[in-house]
């Protein structure tokens, strides 16, 4: 499985160093975010998996939290950037707020209860 994660992140790494040596003015800016996102997030999961300590699991999954939290996001505003559907500013910005607040009290994981209880 150690292999599988590993691997997993090296194919992002390179896919993202060739989108990011194709990478011209005219691209999709949202799909240039998500190329940046990928390999910290499948980095931070093959760090969860092989972490041997809590500590070490704490910050793999605050690592992957960041994928978790706005992966998702910037994938629909691309999906309405490339079917035009046209969404107002107001709810771009209202839902990239609640994403953030998201990750950042996902960061508060092992030094209060905000996120987990326990861990």
């Amino acid at each position: 499985m150690k292999i599988y994660y590993y691997s997993l992140f090296l194919i992002s790494l390179l896919l993202s160093a060739i989108y990011g040596s194709m990478y011209r003015k005219r691209f999709n800016v949202l799909i240039t975010l998500l190329f940046i996102l990928i390999p910290p997030t499948t980095l931070g999961y093959a760090l969860l998996y092989t972490s041997t300590h809590i500590n070490e699991a704490i910050i793999a999954i605050k690592i992957t939290y960041l994928g978790g939290c706005f992966l998702n996001l910037f994938m629909v505003y691309t999906i309405f950037d490339l079917s035009d559907i046209k969404i107002k500013k107001i709810y771009q910005i209202l839902l990239l707020i609640i994403s953030c607040f998201s990750f950042l009290s996902a960061l508060t994981i092992g030094d209060s209860s905000i996120f987990y209880k326990s861990i």
